[in-house]
């Protein structure tokens, strides 16, 4: 064993240097008993402590200064970087030893050759006994001295009995074997319990102090029966996570432990591990292992019972739950849901009513329209029980249908967006933009930079008929009787004709109705034009129309004439670089799934309230919170009263007829 240097003691009030290791009480050099031990291995830690700041770690530190001295034993100790850890350990029943004391190990260790740790950056050490509180002041306080650093390996013990109030500092800065790895606190003949307080301050991210082995020994007054100081804790898990059972206790070696189940002894096996061991291991675990567990333990003397731990078991659980959807107004929504159980089944709910055939891990509402607005939710019913998830809400987009003023002349010239409404506009054919002066018609015309969407760069005569121009895509969901107005505006070399077209599913372009002849000689005015194609039912709430404005031959535009581009201006010719310009696109229409807004009065009646709204095509539902779920009110028409013995309880209007 390699020696140790004490170099200070303190015994209540007086402080002394020391050299003669004799006159200490050392139990744990002297192979006292150990009564409980805590490494921060997790596994065959006896001395169980709740911790704020600080971390337990495997980090062995390869490059620190001084090398690998993070750890002392096994695999883990508890380090602490520029922060203030404190660790409380339980109360200890120590009756049935004498001479009994408590170790501590410690380094101070730098990531670098040039820190360690400073007079601020301390280790506090506080025991309590027989029940009592901690002192306010440490029984031990060890300091460091500047950048003072050290491994396990250094030689000083700092050694005070209970309440001596021992106040050192690294006696050597820098790097040095002349520094406290090992802390003692005696505790005074009598006492019956032993409780231990640990403060370390650290004030640098490149300096930690390190804690390893805190052990609680003393001198067995004979063979003694066990003795159960921790038992196990009731806990709550998941379907197939793990759970743990844990007691600490003392005795005359060897102690035997023997887990039992509802009284049932158990055998490891299974998902059981540990059922001869102090601690116990349940994996996988499912509600058939929710019941009571408790421990025998026992030695040649007698035997002891612990108090009966409860695991009650989540089965079914859910893990994922269904979260808000806001899609677009004739789209797909999807709730899923993730649950781990035993013999599982679903049933989706909306507005706390089942939905049939709704049966599976997630529900799709296929094209959604605003009657859809509502919570879903889903419960969960395994062998041995059930759940229901949260309320999720589905919000219904309706579009805004669009208008382009192009007066923002910092927007995209190939691609700029509506000034209101949802929408998206493009140039074709190879054409390219910019933003000249703008129509009169444009309701701000008015101001000093009303723009229009110019476009130049046209193909040549013969090529690319109805293919260059403008595209604007538009979705039309909710929304019927479709009409789309613009300003057009020509220079002389431009084409003289332009066709609308449209599609109806986001590829095919058709002709829309005529064609459009602009016999000018250009650069003089904006045109008006409107396409009304409210005849054309397939426009009609569709997420895939789109419209373009493309330059066109005579011959397919008027039936007769030549087969290629000609000019506006009829003493002209057509040129690629003439230009066509747009202003104040606005697509309108009537809506087909607005409805008017409703309203729901609440009057005093007789002691109670009346709620009253006019339409009976509108049902009115209930829900004991804001948020869900609702569900119908039965015998509600066009007024109702609720009882008055009735929960505060929120009220809302629903309506499954779009227009009413």
């Amino acid at each position: 064993m390699t020696p140790l240097t004490v170099r200070a003691i303190s015994l209540r009030t007086a402080v002394f240097t020391i050299s003669s290791l004799a006159l200490l009480a050392l139990p744990n050099l002297l192979q006292a008993d150990t009564i409980v031990s805590q490494s921060f291995e997790n596994l065959g830690d006896t001395w169980n402590f709740t911790s704020a700041g600080g971390a337990a770690s495997s980090i062995a530190g390869a490059g620190d200064a001084p090398p690998n001295q993070r750890i002392l034993s096994g695999a883990r100790s508890w380090q602490v970087t520029n922060t203030t850890s404190t660790l409380t350990f339980d109360a200890v029943d120590v009756s049935a030893f004498s001479s009994v004391s408590v170790t501590v190990r410690v380094s101070s260790i730098s990531l670098s050759a040039a820190n360690g740790a400073e007079a601020n950056d301390q280790i506090k050490v506080f025991v309590a006994t027989n029940g009592g509180a901690f002192s306010a002041t440490a029984d031990i306080t060890l300091s460091g001295n500047s950048n003072s650093r050290w491994g396990y390996w250094a030689t000083n013990t700092a050694i005070t009995n209970v309440g001596g109030v021992l106040s050192i500092a690294s006696p050597v800065s820098e790097l040095s074997t002349n520094n406290y790895s090992t802390l003692v606190v005696n505790v005074p003949p009598g006492v019956t319990s032993v409780a231990l307080k640990i403060t370390a301050v650290n004030n640098a991210a490149n300096e930690l102090w390190c804690l390893d082995d805190v052990v609680l020994a003393g001198t067995s007054a004979g063979p003694s029966g066990p003795s159960i100081f921790s038992h196990p804790q009731s806990r709550t898990n998941n379907f197939g996570t793990t759970a743990t059972f844990n007691v600490s206790a003392f005795g005359s070696a060897p102690l035997g432990y023997f887990w039992r189940k509802n009284g049932t002894p158990l055998s490891n096996g299974g998902n059981v591990s540990g059922a001869d061991t102090n601690l116990l291991t349940l994996t996988g675990v499912s509600g058939a292992d929710a019941t009571g567990y408790d421990v025998i333990v026992s030695n040649s003397i007698n035997s002891v019972t612990s108090s009966v731990a409860t695991l009650t078991v989540l089965d079914p659980a859910i893990t994922a739950q269904p979260q808000n959807q806001s899609v677009p107004i004739g789209s797909n929504a999807t709730f899923n849901v993730t649950a781990v159980g035993t013999g599982l089944s679903y049933q989706w709910r909306m507005d706390g009513t089942n939905l049939s055939g709704a049966n599976a891990t997630s529900y799709t509402r296929t094209a959604v329209t605003p009657a859809d607005q509502a919570g879903f939710q889903v419960v969960v019913t395994g062998t041995f029980g059930s759940v229901t998830s949260a309320v999720a809400s589905l919000t219904v987009i309706t579009p805004q249908l669009p208008t382009w003023n192009f007066n923002n002349t910092n927007d995209s010239v190939s691609a700029p967006a509506p000034v209101s409404g949802n929408g998206t506009a493009s140039l074709l054919g190879g054409v390219t933009g910019s933003f000249v002066g703008g129509s009169t018609n444009d309701p701000s015309s008015g101001i000093s930079t009303n723009s229009g969407w110019s476009s130049t760069g046209y193909p040549a005569s013969t090529a690319n008929n109805k293919s260059a121009g403008f595209n604007f895509a538009v979705n039309t969901s909710g929304f019927s009787n479709i009409v789309v107005r613009w300003d057009q505006r020509h220079s002389g070399t431009a084409s003289r004709y332009t066709r609308f077209q449209y599609t109806v599913d986001g590829s095919t372009y058709l002709d829309g109705p005529g064609y459009f002849n602009t016999n000018t000689t250009g650069n003089a005015t904006y045109i008006a034009r409107t396409n009304d194609l409210s005849g054309i039912s397939a426009v009609n709430n569709n997420p895939n129309f789109a419209f373009r404005i493309v330059a066109e031959f005579e011959l397919t535009a008027t039936g007769s004439g030549t087969n290629f581009f000609v000019s506006t201006d009829p003493a002209g010719t057509y040129g690629t670089g003439g230009t066509i310009r747009l202003d104040y696109v606005v697509v309108g229409s009537s809506s087909a799934a607005s409805s008017p807004p409703q309203y729901l009065g609440i009057a005093p009646s007789g002691g109670n309230v009346q709620l009253t709204w006019t339409n009976s095509n509108w049902t009115l539902q209930a829900a004991p919170d804001i948020t869900g779920p609702y569900t119908n009110v039965a015998g509600a028409a066009t007024g109702y009263s609720p009882p008055a013995t009735d929960p505060q309880m929120f009220f809302r209007l629903t309506n499954s007829v779009p227009g009413q």
